[in-house]
């Protein structure tokens, strides 16, 4: 399979009253051509601060990339310009934001937010084209609906917009960022399927940012799970579903409601709260949460040991597993 994203060490941090925040801290992933692949962990973890380094969208004002490399399509895009990086976005790039409430601009209509990037075509082509989008993401009358205004649309149907606009430029990579938040059940799993619907027709690469675990497994070949700015475990869907080996993945699954749960069982929850990324952390940054911990995992951080093939872990307690004693 084809590279499409390598992300190596990457590392991005914002400057605060506080000091430095180090939001990102040496992530590492890539994205083959066709794959979804799926970034998940509790809010504040660095997935969409992750998601927007690779964008180029950071806030100019108070954040910086202090490490590491981003690579697309086999070029170095740590560093672009703002109008090399506006090149790529759209063409080759595109992203559907968090929230499609607030996404679309009240007083412009969907026809006019659709066309208004659109570039080299006559108004009429980039209108006709824009009604084919959005028949294609599922929206009916689409002729009609470029005339109407977002306060007119569902949030499923906004959501939909959004994604029609994402695909505008026919990018090869899109990032999804949360694409079925404040959707309820039924229209989450039409926005799923419509997303892999687009990545079999178009052979589109697909990098999945979510907290619900359900909405992964569903749609992803491939999981990194991020924790407090790192990514403690990668692998199959099958991997960290049915064999997960960090403890943090283990307790974002147990933390799932189960259909074969007692009704007056308590969920078990991740005691504790993520370390303050304002200091640096010596050890393993789920040490304080870790009903496993062991005192190497307070002194040293823990190295990416390989499970089995694309199955990764950073953790201590797997390398103490296998080889029954000292780690270090």
């Amino acid at each position: 399979m084809n590279e499409i994203l390598s992300v190596k060490d990457l590392s991005v941090g914002f400057h605060t009253y506080r000091g430095d925040i180090k939001a990102v801290r040496g992530v590492d992933f890539s994205v083959g051509e066709g794959e979804i692949v799926g970034i998940v962990g509790e809010s504040g973890c660095g997935k969409s601060v992750t998601a927007h380094a690779v964008m180029g969208l950071l806030p100019k004002e108070n954040s910086f990339i202090s490490g590491g490399t981003i690579s697309f399509m086999g070029k170095n895009i740590t560093h672009l310009s703002d109008n090399e990086m506006t090149a790529l976005r759209g063409s080759s790039m595109a992203m559907i934001f968090q929230d499609p409430m607030t996404s679309l601009n009240p007083v412009l209509t969907i026809g006019q937010q659709m066309t208004e990037g659109i570039t080299g075509v006559s108004k009429g082509d980039a209108w006709k084209e824009a009604i084919a989008l959005l028949e294609r993401v599922g929206i009916s009358n689409a002729k009609e609906r470029m005339k109407a205004y977002p306060h007119q649309f569902s949030g499923g149907m906004r959501q939909r917009v959004m994604i029609a606009m994402a695909l505008m430029g026919k990018p090869k990579l899109l990032f999804a960022d949360e694409p079925t938040t404040a959707l309820d059940v039924t229209i989450q799993a039409q926005i799923l399927e419509l997303l892999a619907v687009l990545r079999r027709d178009m052979r589109m690469s697909i990098v999945l940012v979510s907290h619900d675990l359900g909405v992964i497994a569903r749609i992803c070949d491939r999981v990194n799970v991020m924790y407090a700015g790192k990514i403690v475990e990668t692998g199959s869907v099958g991997d960290i579903f049915h064999k997960p080996q960090h403890p943090y993945t283990k307790g974002l699954l147990n933390s799932l409601p189960r259909m074969d749960m007692a009704g007056d069982k308590e969920l078990p929850v991740i005691n504790g709260q993520p370390p303050d990324l304002l200091y640096d952390i010596q050890g393993c940054s789920f040490v304080s949460r870790c009903p496993y911990a062991m005192k190497v995992c307070d002194e040293h951080c823990p190295k990416s040991h390989i499970i089995s093939d694309n199955h990764t872990v950073e953790c201590w307690l797997p390398i103490k597993t296998e080889q029954g004693g000292d780690v270090v």
